[in-house]
C-alpha cells in the first residue's frame, strides 16, 4: 500500500538543504516566520495528554471526543471518566501488597507493561469499550441482585451504576465482578481467572488502595464503600485451589491465607472512614458495622443449647459464657440460629453477618488452626453448601472439605471432633 511517508521525508530533506544554502540573515527570517505563540490557557487534561487544546469552554473538543470531563478548574480531577464519548478510565500504578504475590503473574505481559512496567509513576488510559457498557448493564440487572438484600437493592442497583462512571476504581471493580459472574454462569464454566478479570481486579484494588492512603474526599465515599463490597465478593469467590489438598488449611502456610477474612475486616474500616467524611451519603440508611457487635449476656444466649452436645463440651460453654469471655460464643450463637433454618436468605445473611463480625480472638484461633474454631467454620460452610450461592459455594465446598480432612488427619483420635465432622463431611462432599 502506498503512503505519503517517503514523500514527506523527501520534501523535508530538500527544504533542509535549501535552507542551509541561504544567507544567515534569511535563515533568521525563516525561523521567525515559523515561530508561534504557545498558549498556556488550555485545560489540564490536554496538557497531561500533550495534545493541542482548542480552549473552548466549558468543555474543549479534545476532552469531549476522548470521553473525559474538561478540567479547567478544580471541579473535576485529571482524566475523570465521562458518560459520553469514547470514555476512558484513569489507571494509577500502585501495587497493593495483598496482591503483590499473585496478580502480576496472572496479568498478560502487554497489560502488565501498561500498569507496572516502564510507565510506573505515570498515568495510563484504559479504553472503555462497548463490551464494558454491556457488562455494566448485566451488573445492574443481574449481578447486583446476588450481593445485597431486597431492602438495600435499589441503592446498590441505581447508585452503583451512576457512581461507576465518575470513579474508575469502582468501574474496574464492577467490570471484574461481572466478568466473574459471567464465567460462573457460562455453559462450560472455567475455573481459571481470565486476563481481563485479573486486569480489572488489579486496577480496582490499586486505585482503591491509593484513595484510602490519602484523606477521604466526601464525594468519593459512597463509591469507596461499593468498591469495598465488590472486592469482598471477588476475593471470596476467587480461590486458586482445585482440590482440597491445595486449599487452606491443608496447603502449605502462606501470607495470603484467609485473605477474605482480612478484607472483611477492611470493609468495616472503610465504612468507618467514609462515614467520618462530611456531607450526606446515599448509603446512610445501611446499618453501620460498628453497631452490630453481638450483645453480651450473663446467661446462655437462647439457641446455643440447640448445638450438638459435643460442641458445648468442646467449646467449654456454660451458663456464664458470653462473647466477652469465650472466643467461640458469638460464632456458635450465630450458627445455632441458622443451623436448623430452611430459609436460603436467612442462611446467607447469617453467614455474611458471621464473616463480618468475627471477633479478633476467634480469627486468631482460626489462623492457628484450632480444632474447635475450624469445626465452627466447617459447619457454616456446610450450611452454605446446602444453599449454593455463586460467589460463596466454591470456597465453602473446597475449604469445607479441606477442614474435614485436616481434622480427620490430625485429630482422628478425638471422638467428639470425629462425631461432629459427620454433618460437614456429608454437606461439603468429602469422599469417604
Amino acid at each position: 500500500m502506498e503512503t505519503d511517508f517517503p514523500t514527506t521525508i523527501s520534501i523535508s530533506s530538500r527544504d533542509a538543504v535549501m535552507t542551509d544554502r541561504l544567507p544567515s540573515s534569511e535563515k533568521d527570517i525563516n525561523r521567525k516566520l515559523k515561530a508561534h505563540r504557545k498558549s498556556r490557557r488550555g485545560c489540564g487534561n490536554c496538557k497531561l495528554r500533550r495534545v493541542k487544546c482548542d480552549e473552548s469552554k466549558p468543555r474543549c473538543k479534545k476532552c469531549t471526543s476522548f470521553g473525559v470531563f474538561c478540567n479547567y478548574d478544580c471541579q473535576y480531577s485529571d482524566l475523570q471518566l465521562s458518560v459520553g464519548g469514547a470514555a476512558n478510565i484513569e489507571i494509577l500504578q500502585i501495587l497493593p501488597y495483598s496482591l503483590k504475590q499473585t496478580l502480576p503473574s496472572i496479568i498478560a505481559p502487554s497489560l502488565r507493561l501498561q500498569s507496572t512496567g516502564s510507565l510506573k509513576g505515570s498515568n495510563v488510559l484504559y479504553e472503555f469499550r462497548e463490551e464494558d457498557q454491556a457488562l455494566l448493564k448485566k451488573f445492574q440487572t443481574r449481578t447486583v441482585f446476588t450481593m445485597t438484600t431486597d431492602k438495600n437493592l435499589h441503592l446498590y442497583q441505581i447508585e452503583s451504576f451512576k457512581l461507576a462512571y465518575s470513579h474508575p476504581f469502582l468501574m474496574h471493580g464492577i467490570l471484574s465482578l461481572t466478568l466473574m459472574h459471567d464465567r460462573y454462569l457460562s455453559a462450560a464454566p472455567n475455573t481459571k481467572l481470565s486476563v481481563t478479570e485479573a486486569f480489572h481486579w488489579y486496577q480496582s484494588t490499586a486505585l482503591f488502595n491509593s484513595k484510602l492512603s490519602a484523606p477521604i474526599d466526601p464525594s468519593e465515599r459512597d463509591a469507596l464503600w461499593v468498591t469495598a463490597v465488590c472486592l469482598g465478593v471477588i476475593v471470596f469467590f476467587y480461590i486458586e485451589a482445585k482440590t482440597p489438598e491445595e486449599a487452606w488449611p491443608l496447603k502449605p502456610p502462606s501470607s495470603l491465607d484467609l485473605n477474605w477474612l482480612s478484607l472483611s475486616e477492611g470493609k468495616k474500616e472503610v465504612w468507618k472512614l467514609t462515614r467520618r467524611a462530611e456531607g450526606k451519603s446515599v448509603f446512610q440508611t445501611l446499618i453501620p458495622f460498628e453497631n452490630t457487635k453481638p450483645k453480651t449476656s450473663s446467661s446462655t444466649v437462647p439457641g446455643v443449647e440447640a448445638l450438638p452436645s459435643e460442641f458445648i463440651d468442646l467449646c467449654g460453654f456454660d451458663a456464664a459464657s458470653t462473647s466477652d469471655n469465650n472466643p467461640y460464643h458469638a460464632v456458635a450463637t450465630a450458627l445455632a440460629k441458622s443451623l436448623n433454618s430452611d430459609c436460603k436468605l436467612t442462611t446467607i445473611l447469617g453467614f455474611l453477618s458471621f464473616i463480618t463480625n468475627m471477633l479478633p480472638e476467634y480469627k486468631q484461633l482460626l489462623k492457628q488452626k484450632d480444632p474447635c474454631a475450624l469445626l465452627l467454620l466447617a459447619y457454616w460452610y456446610a450450611k452454605m453448601c446446602q444453599y449454593p450461592h455463586w460467589w460463596i459455594f466454591g470456597r465453602a465446598s473446597l475449604e469445607g472439605q479441606a477442614i474435614c480432612i485436616y481434622l480427620q488427619r490430625y485429630h482422628g483420635n478425638e471422638t467428639g471432633i470425629q462425631k461432629l465432622l459427620q454433618f460437614p463431611r456429608m454437606m461439603c462432599g468429602v469422599v469417604p
